[in-house]
């Protein structure tokens, strides 16, 4: 009810004027039978038929910008429902393609020759771990495999030329507080190749981690083949 309304109650007696404000009242309340009885005067329902039709007027615009948000709101739920459906769906996309890509890494192999016999030629997987934080930049994870010969093999073991390799192929293992001793070298070669002993210590170098995990270079390898290669005698 506007203020414009009040108006007519200038023209109209105190009687008509608190009929036609009870006729309001009953209108909203839903009493039929008050309506009635208050809109015996023609003065009243005149009056109350203009504030009547401004009270529906009022209520269809209500009831249109009800359905108007709505409809708003529907849409944008329906949006934001499908913006998380492709989010979904390029993360499902993102997780296999990198799972395609450490499979591919993970599959990769090459040939190694074991130069202790001179002879003998071998395959032995160069896969390696798929965490990210096995690796360093610093040290390249490819380089040659193998135990390079002494330049007087005839005069050093085994353990000397490898003492003389791995300062320039694997310097971060060298950084391990508990470096190898020629016994447990020679443990480990009773169960494995020179080229697997090789390989295995250019893992652990790639590992940038290393020095701060490990302290033993033996217990490493030893953990680091037995990964790779398992209990092979």
């Amino acid at each position: 009810m506007y203020v414009d309304h009040l108006d007519v109650l200038d023209y109209m007696s105190d009687e008509q004027g608190g009929q036609l404000l009870k006729a309001v009242a009953a209108y909203h309340r839903g009493d039929e039978e008050a309506l009635e009885k208050y809109l015996q005067d023609p003065v009243v329902q005149v009056a109350f038929v203009n504030i009547r039709n401004a009270f529906e007027a009022n209520a269809e615009k209500y009831e249109a910008k009800c359905k108007q948000r709505q409809e708003a709101g529907r849409k944008g739920g329906l949006q934001k429902a499908e913006n998380q459906r492709k989010g979904k769906k390029a993360n499902a996309r993102k997780v296999a393609n990198s799972s395609k890509s450490k499979q591919n890494v993970a599959n990769q192999a090459d040939t190694v020759t074991d130069t202790g016999t001179g002879t003998d030629t071998e395959k032995v997987s160069t896969s390696v771990d798929i965490n990210k934080e096995r690796y360093s930049s610093e040290y390249p994870k490819k380089v040659e495999l193998s135990l390079p010969p002494s330049s007087d093999s005839s005069s050093k073991t085994e353990f000397e030329c490898l003492n003389e390799w791995m300062p320039q192929n694997t310097p971060f293992v060298l950084k391990l507080a508990m470096q190898m001793s020629e016994d447990e070298y020679l443990r480990l070669r009773r169960t494995y190749t020179k080229a697997q002993i090789a390989d295995g210590l250019q893992a652990l170098n790639n590992w940038k981690q290393l020095p701060k995990r490990r302290t033993s270079v033996y217990q490493s390898l030893s953990d680091e083949l037995t990964r790779r290669y398992g209990q092979q005698k």
